[in-house]
Parts: structure tokens; sequence; C-alpha cells
């Protein structure tokens, strides 16, 4: 499944982490109709590394953030060609619907087992309107 990765120059404490993986969560399961689960989100201080754009390096960022130094690019890398999560194969970009109704019936199960991330997931599957009849 996806993973998010923020690198960043200003630092970040807890609490804006945290916000900012939860909003790169829910517009992610949002825009594809994706289990919160498993979209992945990692942060790293790049602080200490040097960043050449256009072959001129970007000047080191410190203290608080100023507008030249607000997020100005996102870049959305390749594709997952193989991969397993949580037990079950990856599906590709765009294939979460039919992956979802195909593994409901062991998510249950794994669920019912006593594991925690699959009854988040039945749980999940359940309320939200934009999976209806995947369960």
């Amino acid at each position: 499944m996806p993973m998010y990765e923020v690198e960043h120059v200003v630092p970040l404490n807890d609490s804006q982490r945290d916000e900012l993986a939860e909003f790169i969560t829910r517009t992610h399961t949002e825009l594809f109709v994706a289990p919160r689960l498993f979209v992945n989100v990692r942060f790293t201080d790049i602080s200490q590394h040097f960043t050449y754009v256009a072959g001129k390096r970007w000047v080191r960022v410190v203290g608080e953030a100023t507008p030249e130094q607000d997020l100005h690019a996102i870049f959305v890398l390749g594709a997952i060609v193989a991969g397993r999560e949580a037990g079950f194969s990856v599906p590709s970009a765009g294939e979460d619907m039919e992956w979802m109704k195909a593994n409901a019936k062991a998510f249950q199960q794994k669920g019912d087992a006593g594991n925690k991330d699959m009854q988040e997931l039945v749980e999940e599957i359940k309320t939200r309107k934009d999976f209806e009849g995947v369960m």
C-alpha cells in the first residue's frame, strides 16, 4: 500500500507530524477509496542533507518557516510492482475495491481471531458509505 515519505527541513513536533499524517491518510483514503490501515507515512528530517535544485544548493532552513520555505513540491514516484502487507498481496493502484471484496472474508476471520488491525479494518469497511457492498 502507499508509503508517503515526508522530507522536511523545518523541525516538526509530534503534534504537527500527527496532524500531517492524519491529513495525508484521510486524503488518500478519500481520493482512492482505500482503507486507512494500509496508508503509511514516514517523516524524515533532512535539515542536514544537501539538496540541489537546477544545480544550485538549496539554502539550509533554520528556525521558523518563512513563505519561501513552505511546501513547494510533491512528487509521486513509481508504482508498487509487488508486495505483501498484513499477510495480503498488495493491490495495484485503483484496484482497492476489488481487492477488498476478494479479501473481505479473510479480513473478518482475522478480526474474529483477535487481530485488532483487522477488526478496525472490518469496522471501517462496514461504516464507510463508499465501501458499501464490500462485506
